[in-house]
């Protein structure tokens, strides 16, 4: 099936509002029931903090419709009971404070109508994506089909939250309940946020208790209308206020926040402390800027906003029925604006919708969530243009403002934390899936439904749809059935594009001369994968440098978009602005290496940099590696290489050919190199007397499956090099040597917390060769309890065992606001090893050392992962301490122990 295109203009843009509209009062209404919904819930609560642990007893009476025959209740805390299937070697720590623990729900004496019954739980297994682990499970309770009438419904519930990170959290003495976690009433469309009174009572005897908006000692009780009632339970819940654009900002925590001195302090008690973050003022300088411009748009804010801090590594700030909630990581990060600014934008985004939810009560209960979220990014967005065009008023915003994608640039590897609030700003694929919105099915969020109108609706459609959101007239649905009728029927494949593996290639493409000098470009555009109907953009620039960007907007597998200009076709690309998600999943390479006629090459990338401090021997190696390679592109590198190690100073110049599955979108599991390489041999390597400069030309070939190496937890790699070299010495003799030598390992997990390491390893020398160019067993790669020159001969083998345990997890130790140290382990080590054919002339040496070493792994600028390692070895089996030279006289000792400091694995 092909579809042609439509002609856009090279640089579309979003239109401004009218004012008019921008204006316009809030209006509401209720939607009609047309499921079971609840009329009235009250909960009676007990919790032991200290066991994550809650006992309680619910009712709720419950509005039938004409025929229903059960009642469905939402167990959302079910999902505790499952380990995450988007979990790996890296998530785990944001997900578990320590090992892998697991909780949920029990539901005991269910009675309808005041007679027992026996209700069926429903799940879909793990990884599916209504699946257990985010989803929980339903509680589905048979009643006898009959007239629309009110039921009540009564159970007892057991809840076990484990040592966990996220909504329903249990970590450092806080117990967050900030997710539903008493069952829930489900409506039709999956529909759970219905505007029913919640009366809840929490008892939590020596501690404090925040239930909704209100904080108690150890008991209290709350009556608030929304989906549930978020509960906090710690021994003390500190609280700060603060007021910002007319409004009172409550921030509860389980410590207190730092408040730097006042200014008019002197001496040392006026000193900043280093190590703190002014968290408080960073709220309220956020709230100011960000209320003021929701209540400029003509949003009716609230008299106060409750803001409380969560045990979460997952969302950054996120809202709830009564408030807003926010990791204690929040404003950990290097203050820098441009650093702050991926913080304050995720605070900036909670805040307009929460008060985004008010506006959201005209829609239906099943669209409450997506719809809140949708209008609050339609208000960031011009929250944003009114703060940098310095607009006071909409009328003054209309002047200078168009609506634009707000796609955050990858400024940091994707393996981190809270990776949504720096990485795939439009698609924002939430995959644990804390939020309940999302929880029960795949959701997209406000930005990806928001940029998929933008592209799918005319200028004026696009004007009265924005329009309508923010004066919310109308429901999300209607209002976009209203502004751009042809395309209402597109908004469920928007909601349900999150999450969808879709690839795109570009396919035949072609031009043709036509009437009048004119030539006609034809392109093919394939859609591999889910097949989900959006927009896509086409650009060609032809030879005299003219660019047209068509459109295909149309379902199916293939489409064809045709364009015009006054030159032959010279390049073609598939979604030119990088907006359209594509899943590595469906894709053989990078999902956008098939997108474009020509990828540019990239600059050049800094692909490693070591340094290791060799502290017993006084010396150091290290290195700094380049990689050169097109956009996308994991088959081809040429890589330049400046290395330092014990035996020699040098450079490489290599190609390197990917080959294999992929281990992510930056590299495949096996790689192919070539290399020519011209390096200083070192005189004093193994306490010889002779250098001289080498070059070599090598090849080798590896396997490596491991996907986070500062910290791997399984996995395999090996490796295998040969060399062939010639070595100009300082005596102005000339050896030739050809070498080679392997090296292989495995790592399996011990919990989730702790992994043993196992690396085998060896090489060999032919040749009239140097010193530095024999195999040696010590050093900080080999056997750490001895000398990198130490053991000197033709032949090697060793091999290592290493057990790494994870002492301190998830810390918070900030540095000057340059590292925050966020986790130290201890290692133990035992090697083995033999040296053949050795330079004092014995068949074989056989070695072994012991050692341990302490891993500290941090986080650059509060981003960016790093580990230092400092390894400390004993050479077991030294039987001789003494150096000699080549007529026995004892030059100096030996070190006692290999000490080494590092900033990369051992593996």
């Amino acid at each position: 099936m092909s579809a042609p295109g439509r002609l856009r203009k090279a640089h579309p843009r979003f239109v401004t509002l009218a004012l008019g509209t921008v204006l316009a009062a809030l209006g509401f209404a209720a939607s009609a029931a047309e499921a079971a919904e609840p009329e009235a819930v009250r909960v009676r609560a007990e919790v032991d903090e200290a066991d994550g642990r809650v006992r309680g007893h619910l009712w709720v009476r419950v509005r039938l419709r004409e025929g229903e025959d059960h009642i469905r209740l939402w167990l959302y805390p079910d999902r505790l009971a499952e380990t995450p299937s988007a979990i790996d070697e890296r998530s785990t720590r944001w997900i578990f404070p320590g090992e892998i623990d697991q909780g949920g729900v029990t539901i005991d004496a269910v009675t309808v109508g005041g007679a027992p019954v026996e209700g069926t739980r429903e799940a879909h297994p793990r990884g599916h994506p209504r699946g257990r682990d985010v989803a929980g499970s339903d509680l589905v309770l048979p009643v006898a089909a009959g007239d629309a009438r009110a039921v009540e419904v009564e159970l007892d519930f057991a809840l076990h939250v484990p040592g966990r990170f996220g909504r329903l959290g249990h970590d450092d003495g806080l117990l967050s309940l900030a997710a539903p976690w008493y069952p829930l009433v489900i409506g039709e469309d999956d529909a759970y946020d219905f505007d029913a009174p919640h009366e809840v009572h929490v008892r939590a005897p020596g501690r404090d208790v925040a239930i909704g908006a209100r904080r108690f000692r150890e008991e209290g009780e709350v009556t608030a209308r929304g989906a549930y009632v978020p509960v906090s339970v710690a021994p003390h819940l500190h609280t700060r206020v603060a007021r910002a654009a007319g409004v009172e900002l409550i921030v509860r925590t389980t410590d207190r926040l730092y408040r730097p001195p006042p200014p008019e302090r002197r001496g040392e008690e006026g000193l900043i402390d280093l190590a703190r973050v002014d968290v408080m003022a960073l709220v309220q300088e956020v709230a100011e800027e960000t209320l003021g411009s929701a209540r400029a748009f003509g949003v009716e804010l609230p008299s106060r906003i409750v803001l409380t801090q969560i045990p979460s590594r997952t969302e950054l700030v996120a809202t709830t029925p009564t408030g807003v909630v926010f990791s204690d990581h929040l404003f950990q990060i290097f203050p820098l604006d441009q650093t702050l600014d991926f913080h304050r934008r995720a605070l900036r985004r909670a805040l307009m919708q929460h008060v985004a939810r008010r506006l959201g009560a005209i829609d239906p209960p099943a669209d409450r969530g997506w719809a809140a979220d949708l209008r609050a990014v339609v208000l960031v967005d011009l929250d944003e243009a009114r703060r940098r065009s310095g607009a006071q008023t909409p009328q003054e915003l209309l002047q200078v403002f168009s609506f634009h994608p707000a796609v955050d640039q990858l400024l940091y590897a994707p393996q981190i934390a809270f990776v949504d609030a720096y990485f795939a700003a439009i698609e924002e694929r939430d995959a644990y899936r804390d939020d309940p919105v999302r929880s029960r099915r795949p959701l997209s969020r406000g930005r990806r439904v928001l940029e998929s109108a933008r592209d799918a609706l005319d200028e004026e459609a696009l004007r009265r749809f924005v329009a309508m959101l923010v004066n919310a007239r109308r429901p999300a649905r209607a209002a976009l059935a209203r502004a751009a009728p042809a395309r209402a029927a597109r908004l469920d494949g928007w909601l349900a594009a999150s999450g969808e593996p879709l690839n795109y290639r570009l396919g035949e493409h072609e031009s043709e001369a036509i009437e009048g000098g004119r030539y006609r470009h034809t392109v093919e555009v394939l859609r591999d994968g889910a097949q989900r109907a959006e927009p896509v953009e086409v650009a060609v620039t032809d030879a005299n440098g003219e660019r047209l960007v068509g459109v295909w907007d149309a379902p199916g597998p293939r489409g064809v978009v045709v364009l015009e200009s006054g030159a032959p076709m010279r390049d073609v690309t598939v979604d030119p602005r990088f907006r359209l998600p594509q899943s590595p999943a469906v894709a053989d390479g990078h999902p956008r290496m098939d997108d474009a006629t020509d990828t540019p090459w990239r600059p050049p990338i800094l692909n490693g940099f070591l340094l290791n401090v060799l502290v017993s021997e006084a010396d150091f190696t290290g290195l700094v590696d380049f990689a050169l390679r097109r956009r996308y592109d994991l088959e081809h590198t040429i890589g330049l290489r400046l290395e330092r190690t014990n035996a020699a100073t040098g450079g490489t110049l290599r190609y390197t050919q990917g080959v294999g599955d992929k281990v992510h979108t930056n590299r495949r599991m096996g790689a192919l190199t070539g290399g020519l390489s011209f390096d200083r041999l070192h005189q004093f390597f193994g306490d010889g007397d002779l250098g001289g400069w080498r070059l070599q030309l090598s090849a080798s070939a590896s396997l490596n499956t491991v996907q986070f190496a500062l910290d791997p937890r399984e996995g395999y790699w090996g490796g295998a090099t040969l060399t062939g070299g010639v070595a100009f010495r300082d005596d102005g003799s000339l050896g030739g040597t050809f070498r080679g030598g392997f090296r292989a390992g495995g790592i399996w997990p011990l919990g989730a917390v702790n992994a043993i390491a196992v690396i085998l390893g060896g090489g060999f020398t032919l040749g009239d060769a140097l010193l530095s160019e024999l195999q040696s067993l010590g050093g900080g790669a080999r056997l750490r309890g001895f000398e990198s020159g130490e053991h000197l001969g033709r032949g090697s083998v060793y091999g290592v065992v290493e057990e790494r345990f994870t002492l301190f997890r998830d810390l918070s130790m900030n540095l000057a606001h340059v590292v925050w140290v966020r986790e130290i382990q201890l290692a133990v080590f035992a090697g083995a090893g033999a040296a053949f054919d050795t330079i004092d002339g014995q068949d074989a040496v056989f070695a072994s050392d012991v050692g341990g070493g302490v891993r500290v792994h941090y986080e650059y600028g509060g981003v960016q992962p790093g580990v230092i390692t400092i390894d400390v070895g004993y050479p077991w089996t030294r039987t001789d301490d003494l150096v000699r030279n080549a007529d026995g006289e004892v030059v100096r000792r030996r070190n006692p122990i290999g000490f080494y400091v590092g900033f990369d694995q051992y593996f």
